[in-house]
């Protein structure tokens, strides 16, 4: 029993090993796609609004703008962002100053400017609801500038995650989430949550700028043979008219 077994399993790997090697190259298992962006960025300037602080006794409606000037698809100048808070008062410091007329608060935030670099590591497609593929990135803002609370200027530090939506060339959207330091001085600091909506406008026509963004004609046979090494290709049948 143990023998006849044993020539039927070598039986088997005689026949698997000779269909493998008289089968025709087979290129299912592993799919290479290439495909360039279908927006690329050079001058980009957003007009956004959000909210500022993060605070019990104040809401900041903010609104401003920023320009980004585009190096690579990778790496981008922030060079000038720009954000205006308009407060409005919880009413929570009206309360406290009434059980205590001694009590003090923190200055509040009037606006932010800064600039800093932009990091886009993630691009690709979504599918919204079936219907439509959206383009959109990923991407980490990181800056330096000055605050200007009410009581002066503060040295500040902005760092955040960001997405963006491409709706065509030229328009796209963001949503930006930044925490922010402001340094009073060494030993103090106030930190603030931004989060802003915005609308970006793209001018100027990026062509391929790194090895490999041009259009090159793929060897499809020569990457079967490295993904596929001992296999020859499969003649296309002839078609009779």
């Amino acid at each position: 029993m143990t023998a006849r077994v044993a020539g039927l399993v070598a039986l088997w790997a005689a026949f698997a090993t000779s269909a493998e090697a008289a089968s025709p190259r087979r290129t299912g298992g592993r799919v290479v796609a290439r495909e360039p962006r279908p927006h690329r960025m050079v001058h980009e300037f957003d007009i956004g609004v959000g909210l500022l602080p993060l605070d019990a006794l104040y809401s900041g409606l903010s609104l401003g703008g920023s320009y980004t000037f585009h190096l690579s698809d990778a790496v981008a100048l922030e060079l000038v962002d720009f954000r205006y808070s308009a407060n409005i008062d919880s009413g929570l410091r009206r309360r406290l100053q009434d059980l205590d007329t001694r009590a003090t608060f923190n200055p509040e935030v009037e606006y932010i400017a800064g600039t800093g670099l932009l990091f886009t590591p993630l691009y690709g497609k979504l599918a919204f609801f079936d219907e439509a593929v959206v383009a959109a990135s990923t991407h980490l803002g990181l800056n330096v500038g000055i605050a200007h609370f009410t009581d002066g200027f503060r040295f500040q530090a902005t760092a955040g995650p960001g997405i963006r939506l491409f709706f065509s060339d030229t328009v796209s959207s963001r949503l930006d989430v930044r925490g922010t330091i402001a340094f009073d001085d060494v030993l103090s600091a106030e930190g603030l949550l931004q989060i802003t909506l915005s609308v970006a406008f793209n001018f100027g026509d990026r062509t391929a700028d790194r090895v490999g963004d041009e259009d090159e004609k793929v060897d499809v046979d020569a990457l079967l043979d490295a993904l596929y090494p001992g296999t020859t290709p499969v003649p296309e049948p002839e078609t009779r008219p």
